[in-house]
């Protein structure tokens, strides 16, 4: 991954919702983030309105640094320091009422190796204690959500496409499109992401506060 700084708007590049009609109802505003160690998508939901969304690298809002001559440890450390400092923008940003943050789902995968199982948990582990202190010192509440459990509660089925996640979320919610911003990895992999999942997050959480 490239470590060149890109000027960015303080909305980190964000996906823009072009639609205008305002929320019905009562409506607390939520922001959903999908959290990665690289990068973290993220989707401020408002009542029935996507407010705005996104993508940020963490390395966005860093010097720039030789991060191929980092050790183990100093990478990690930069990487979740770097992400701390996009979601304090986000929060003063939005100032959202609830975080809600994706977890794993609670299943090991056939094709993913434990090694790589491992190594994922643990890295997710440092970015979820990250949120949860940031949150705590704001009071804000955070909200677990399973990427499955999110997922079925927008379609209704636990293991719907992508797309199929998207297309329901423009015939629920206030959306026009979603847009994506694409990552070149160190290992030579092309990863195209949206808003969508981080929208699914924020949904799911909605209807788990309501019940």
């Amino acid at each position: 991954m490239s470590s060149e700084r890109t000027s960015l708007s303080p909305a980190v590049i964000p996906w823009v919702n072009a639609a205008t009609a305002a929320a019905t109802g009562p409506a607390s505003r939520i922001l959903g983030l999908e959290c990665g160690f690289v990068w973290t998508t993220w989707a401020v939901l408002e009542g029935r309105q996507l407010v705005d969304g996104g993508v940020f690298l963490s390395d966005d809002y860093l010097e720039p640094a030789d991060i191929n001559a980092m050790t183990r440890t100093e990478l990690v450390t930069r990487r979740l320091y770097g992400m701390h400092l996009g979601l304090v923008r986000l929060l003063d940003r939005y100032s959202p009422l609830c975080v809600a943050d994706w977890s794993p789902n609670p299943y090991l995968s056939d094709n993913k190796r434990a090694e790589d199982h491992l190594e994922f948990t643990y890295r997710h582990g440092q970015s979820q204690g990250m949120i949860k202190n940031l949150c705590f010192q704001r009071g804000l509440t955070v909200l677990g959500v399973q990427a499955a459990k999110a997922t079925q509660a927008v379609t209704g089925d636990l293991e719907s496409s992508r797309a199929a996640v998207e297309a329901e979320l423009m015939e629920r919610l206030v959306v026009s499109e979603f847009t994506a911003r694409e990552f070149n990895m160190d290992d030579g992999r092309t990863i195209s992401d949206n808003c969508a999942g981080a929208l699914a997050i924020a949904y799911a959480a909605q209807v788990q506060l309501r019940e």
